[in-house]
């Protein structure tokens, strides 16, 4: 479902409403397109970039595991099914309010090389990872852009 907010800015939300990603002239929503696991997902397709919202409830985490050991498990599972995979820390983001580990992930699919960004939060049902991507040459032209999607998760 898609609302529209400030001059040039959408709300997309996912199929129930209970996550939103803000985005900006270009991008749509892409659900069923990118990840099986999301619960929201947008795309600039002629841009390349993309962003997906996978959530995880408590029941599917560690009771243990803290939000930055969360973060540090995904990304490396992402660096692990990858060609050549190379993560870097990023600077915490800043997702409703809350600090959120971030990482920058680099390698190829299938031949192409692709840069993503993973942020992970957390809400009253669990830890979510929003995941950003773009094609390795196109990552400084398209980061600030995706990033600013990624972190514009709304839960609830």
């Amino acid at each position: 479902m898609q609302n529209w907010g400030a001059v040039g800015e959408e709300t997309i939300e996912s199929q129930y409403g209970d996550y939103s990603l803000t985005v900006t002239s270009g991008w749509a929503d892409a659900t069923d397109e990118l990840n099986d696991a999301a619960v929201l997902e947008v795309a600039d397709k002629v841009r390349e970039k993309y962003v997906v919202v996978i959530p995880y409830s408590w029941d599917e985490v560690d009771e243990d595991m803290t939000l930055e050991e969360f973060a540090d498990y995904v990304s490396q599972d992402i660096v692990g099914n990858i060609d050549n995979g190379r993560r870097t820390s990023e600077p915490d983001a800043t997702v409703e309010g809350k600090s959120a580990p971030s990482y920058q992930v680099t390698g190829a699919i299938d031949d192409l090389e692709v840069t993503y960004w993973i942020t992970c939060s957390e809400a009253e049902e669990g830890y979510f990872q929003t995941i950003g991507w773009t094609l390795k040459n196109m990552a400084n032209k398209n980061k600030d852009d995706i990033q600013t999607v990624m972190h514009s998760l709304k839960v609830g």
